[in-house]
């Protein structure tokens, strides 16, 4: 075994900067197995040590050096581990480091006397760690805790008995009994029975989703009334309330939970503080009558202090909670970037449908001189029965009869044109304008509209045309309305329909910026455009109906998809996903975003007053080497203590002043 192995096996999982063995290296979010603080070595270790060091202090028989020596060994057992790390530290030409500057202060002290500091140093600063690590993974524990929906029983149905077994050994197949008020253990379809379910914890709506026979419903949703009989479809591991505490823990391992601003900050910190330890131990016997001894004394206390790790152990906290309470409101982060990015939104734009619709288009209107308007649309809902385009659906589903399919022949679709068939061998046309054009089915000019229009003509004459609209989701206007609370200076509407259209969707909902005719290149080009005239450090979100799987994503800092909670299966490639299909969720994230990283900003600046004061307090000869420790360990663990703050707030008012009113 080389000796950099042998120092990597001391180290074991000691982790510089309290907090980091609580994240584990699998998939799920920080736990509480696993961390190095709950290991029965290391309490024995501390314990042994501690009573070590209270002997060699207490037992005034004890002969010199013996107490010395005793002293020694306390720091060792508690912290060789620590000096293992510093070691590693140092190959890897992380000078800087808080192990190294811990381990370095507490040889130094040992070196000019000050053994009983230099050991309560590292005895203290295990101690302090782990009592953060326990903290950090508690805290953690608790927010998954608060996001996790999973059923630990279920109901199986066998030979006509029903007997109750862990939800996670059930296989597809199994069928099922749900009663009301029962959780759903698995993604499966009703059998038999039905009534409606609670989405909330699932991050749905706060209406009741109604089901019925034949209908597929989600692990981790409620069963409000009737008892339903179900067959599984997906283990639990691979069902919808796995998925999503899959998708928290997935967001908090992807980037750096500092925010942007204080990067800087905190990378002149610890030179700074260095420079001004070797300041203290230069200078001030030069200046001062004060002994050199004394001078390092003091200037140890700098080096303890010198590194950033009290201030960031409880950001990764933070951002945790920030996305367990987004999940909750039914919003997925894809990664730390994004709320950072979000907590600087300037401008949101929004592809109309979708978003800010339902995306459902409905027949709103028929005009036919030729026909009463029920035979007109069953005529176009025969012509469209082939056919899968959202008209298509619109125009069938307003018809409601029954279609006789052994009357069409020939079925013939042209995409983004239309149809053509034969009826009961009449031929139909069905479609825009342009497939009137290229069939020379002429249109009045009083029929033809710059909206969303179906025109249809039968035995090459043209009959009339359908009007068809889609309903703006009940939150639309509000949600607008909140993004400009929330501090967004611009909304914009992209979108495809006629400018006239554009022009009344956007007075509607108060969008005094649109771009209207809109093809997916032309999007595109707004978009960049838009991200070009933002100013620095203020970020942009694009808001599509579905992920871009299977496209580059849009130039805009953040790309959203408003889904509904039953995708939750399906890949997320979006950077934040509103799964309840709300347009004030959009607002909610941004004001979680700003929320959490006002409280990151007013945690670090909490934590570096306590920092210079106990500078100042060293500087004037009144901290020792164990104090520092302490008081900079107990800061850190406040913090952390305080971050589950973030998963109690609401998204609303989101900074500063929102952050006083919690």
């Amino acid at each position: 075994m080389s000796l950099k192995e042998l120092v990597e096996k001391a180290a074991g999982s000691h982790t510089c900067c309290p907090g980091e063995s609580c994240w584990e290296s699998g998939d799920r979010p920080p736990g509480i197995a696993g961390s190095r603080e709950f290991g029965l070595s290391l309490i024995i270790r501390l314990l042994v040590s501690a009573l070590v060091f209270a002997a060699a202090l207490v037992i005034k028989a004890i002969p010199e050096p013996w107490p010395l020596i005793m002293l020694a060994a306390a720091a060792a057992v508690s912290g060789y581990d620590l000096l293992a790390a510093a070691i590693l530290a140092l190959i890897r030409g992380d000078y800087l480091n808080k192990c190294v500057l811990i381990s370095f202060s507490a040889i130094l002290a040992f070196a000019i006397g000050a053994g009983r500091e230099g050991a309560a140093l590292i005895l203290l600063f295990q101690l302090g760690s782990s009592l953060i690590d326990y903290a950090f993974a508690r805290t953690g524990q608790n927010v998954l805790d608060a996001v996790s929906c999973e059923a630990e029983t279920a109901r199986i149905l066998r030979d006509g008995a029903e007997s109750d077994v862990p939800a996670e050994r059930l296989v597809p197949g199994n069928r099922i009994v749900i009663y009301p008020g029962e959780r759903v253990p698995c993604d499966c379809i009703v059998l038999d029975g039905g009534g409606s379910l609670d989405m909330t914890p699932l991050g749905g709506g706060s209406e009741p989703l109604f089901i019925a026979e034949g209908d597929e419903i989600l692990s981790g949703c409620v069963n409000l009334n009737g008892t339903l009989t179900c067959e599984v479809t997906a283990a639990q591991a691979d069902s919808a309330a796995a998925a999503l505490i899959q998708a928290v823990g997935a967001a908090t391992r992807g980037g750096s939970s500092v925010p942007s601003l204080a990067t800087r900050f905190l990378e002149l910190y610890t030179p700074v503080i260095v420079v001004l330890a070797v300041i203290v131990a230069g200078i001030l016997p030069l200046v001062y009558k004060i002994d050199i001894l004394q001078a390092i004394r003091r200037a140890l206390v700098f080096l303890v202090i010198a590194n950033p790790c009290a201030m960031l152990a409880a950001l990764p906290l933070i951002s945790f909670c920030t996305v367990g309470k987004a999940a909750k409101n039914g919003i997925l982060f894809s990664d730390i970037k994004t709320i950072q990015n979000a907590a600087r939104t300037a401008a949101v734009a929004f592809d109309k449908t979708g978003t800010l619709t339902d995306g459902t288009p409905r027949v709103a209107s028929v005009k036919s001189q030729r026909m009463d308007a029920d035979i007109f649309i069953k005529i176009a809902a025969h012509a469209l029965a082939y056919s899968d385009s959202p008209e298509a659906r619109a125009i069938i589903a307003s018809y409601g009869g029954t279609i006789y399919i052994e009357l069409i022949e020939d079925f013939a679709e042209f995409p983004d044109l239309g149809v053509e068939v034969n009826i009961d061998g009449v031929r139909i046309c069905v479609g825009s304008q342009a497939l009137m054009a290229e069939k020379a089915i002429a249109i009045p000019e009083a029929d033809k509209s710059d909206e969303w229009a179906v025109y249809l003509s039968i035995a090459a004459e043209y009959a009339g045309r359908i009007m068809l609209s889609e309903t703006l989701r009940q939150d639309a206007a509000s949600g607008v309305a909140e993004l400009a609370r929330q501090g967004v200076d611009s909304v914009i509407m992209l979108t495809g329909e006629a400018a006239s259209s554009a022009a009344k969707t956007a007075s509607d909902l108060n969008i005094k910026e649109y771009y209207s005719e809109c093809e997916r290149e032309q999007m595109l080009s707004a978009i960049t455009d838009i991200r070009h005239g933002l100013p620095p450090r203020r970020t942009m979100m694009f808001v599509g109906s579905k992920d871009s799987a299977g496209e580059a994503h849009t130039a805009a800092d953040i790309d959203v998809a408003v889904r509904d909670v039953q995708a939750l299966n399906s890949p997320f490639t979006a950077d934040l996903t509103i799964l309840n299909g709300r347009v004030s969720e959009i607002a909610t994230a941004i004001g979680l975003a700003q929320y959490a990283e006002t409280f990151a900003y007013m945690t670090i600046s909490g934590v570096f007053i306590i920092k210079l004061a106990v500078l100042v307090l060293a500087a004037l000869g009144i901290a020792t080497l164990w104090f520092a420790v302490f008081l900079d360990l107990a800061a850190a663990l406040a913090a952390i203590l305080l971050s589950i703050r973030v998963l109690n707030g609401d998204g609303r008012g989101g900074g500063f002043k929102g952050l006083l009113r919690r």
